[in-house]
């Protein structure tokens, strides 16, 4: 039987979003329009944000597509 490694994932609310944003330095860009998936390069905004991790010192952001997510997934095993 394979053993599933486990990993720790951290939620937000909604409400609590803007202050984290904020808090990892990147709140402006994200309110600008300026963050993009890491997958498929579209705008990220409030409307379309499934997740986002750090990758090294830099945040990325990823869109609620099925691609998208999928990827996600599979890039972060």
């Amino acid at each position: 039987m394979f053993r599933k490694e486990k990993k720790k994932i951290n939620l937000v609310y909604d409400d609590d979003l803007k202050g984290m944003l904020r808090k990892l330095g990147v709140l402006d860009d994200f309110a600008q329009g300026r963050k993009k998936c890491k997958f498929c390069k579209n705008i990220i905004n409030m409307k379309n944000l499934h997740s986002l991790f750090k990758e090294s010192e830099d945040v990325k952001f990823v869109c609620d597509s099925p691609e998208c997510i999928k990827k996600l997934l599979t890039y972060l095993k």
